[in-house]
């Protein structure tokens, strides 16, 4: 009976070893991934920025003929120059 009991004690501590084990990893993985999410929306977000960005310079200088030309005025309104 007393060896019984001890094994159960061991295996209860073996088992909080790994428990302890699994959360370590576990949370590793959960920051990793949270921290690699948090730098792609961030690459992301700049790349849309910058897209917008370059868009509008080259659409509105690009889409009339000479002698017209698009602008954008301070309200956001496109309007054409002769």
């Amino acid at each position: 009976m007393n060896m019984i009991f001890m094994l159960l004690i061991e295996l209860k501590n073996l088992i909080k070893g790994l428990t302890k084990k699994a959360n370590f990893y576990l949370n590793s993985f959960v920051f990793y991934r949270w921290e690699h999410s948090v730098t792609s929306i961030s690459q992301r977000i700049q790349s849309l920025q910058e897209s917008v960005k370059n868009a509008e310079s080259d659409i509105y200088s690009s889409s009339v003929e000479y002698p017209w030309q698009r602008a954008i005025a301070l309200n956001k309104i496109p309007y054409y120059i002769k």
